[in-house]
């Protein structure tokens, strides 16, 4: 039987330059992090970089019980990217992708068989091989706000495809909505910042406002919504009782620093 959710892709330190400390992070490693500590089986294939970065995002994902079976340390410099934060709202300064570019191989596929779901973010590079995943499982994918001739070929294959609409309100994320449903994606998610959110899929479609909190940090608000919309969906929930769950969830994560904690000193030089 398939059990629970394997991310694939992209892992980074966020290094928050005022504050000179770095935490784990990326799209992949926070959806697998948060799946995890939402009570359901979780893991991670990606690349980790063989620097103090890379243990961080290691040792970090050993903690938190998410299975690395598969996951490749290779010698060089782990994924990073520099942050600030503006009113409590992260801006991404510069990166730098170090060892974290890969290809999934027979022995992965065969892994992603035994879970319930695979979820991929744009970061990974992984954009060519979504259509082999679907083969052997179901697929989320994050498009943020990717262009959509960068979605669109790959909507067919998502079970599950999120997008973020910004501050572009509910309009928006309707329109985004309707262009990705009629290019074949089953359930659609857009979060559109304090607008909320909203989800469409075979059966109807929803909006669930946002969470009013004061705001910490925004970073990995929405790898945990998408993760505990996941998991909520998982077990059975109704859209809108998922959405609300995603947006309780998400709201806790951005009262903290970092997408899920591990705070470490940046000790790293700045590259590019």
């Amino acid at each position: 039987m398939r059990i629970g959710v394997c991310a694939v892709g992209d892992n980074v330190v966020d290094r928050y330059l005022d504050r000179e400390e770095m935490y784990p992070g990326g799209n992949a490693v926070n959806v697998a992090v948060h799946v995890r500590r939402l009570g359901v089986r979780a893991a991670y294939i990606g690349v980790i970089g063989s620097d103090s970065a890379g243990h961080l995002v290691a040792s970090s994902l050993r903690d938190e019980g998410v299975l690395t079976d598969r996951v490749r340390t290779i010698e060089g410099p782990n994924a990073w990217a520099a942050v600030q934060l503006v009113d409590g709202d992260r801006v991404f300064v510069t990166a730098d992708k170090g060892v974290s570019r890969f290809e999934l191989t027979k022995g992965d596929f065969d892994y992603l068989s035994e879970f319930e779901l695979v979820h991929v973010g744009y970061a990974g590079g992984l954009e060519g091989q979504v259509a082999d995943i679907s083969k052997h499982t179901k697929v989320s994918f994050d498009f943020a706000d990717k262009p959509r001739e960068f979605a669109e070929p790959l909507l067919k294959y998502c079970a599950f495809a999120t997008f973020s609409a910004g501050e572009g309100g509910i309009a928006r994320a309707n329109e985004i909505i309707d262009w990705a449903r009629s290019c074949g994606a089953q359930t659609v998610i857009v979060t559109a910042g304090s607008a909320g959110a909203v989800v469409a899929d075979a059966e109807g479609r929803s909006h669930v406002p946002a969470e009013l909190i004061e705001v910490v940090d925004t970073l990995g608000a929405g790898d945990a919504y998408i993760a505990a919309f996941l998991v909520a969906t998982l077990k059975g929930n109704l859209r809108e009782n998922a959405m609300k769950s995603a947006g309780k969830y998400a709201a806790e994560v951005c009262q903290q620093y970092g997408a899920y904690g591990y705070r470490s000193a940046d000790s790293l030089p700045l590259i590019g």
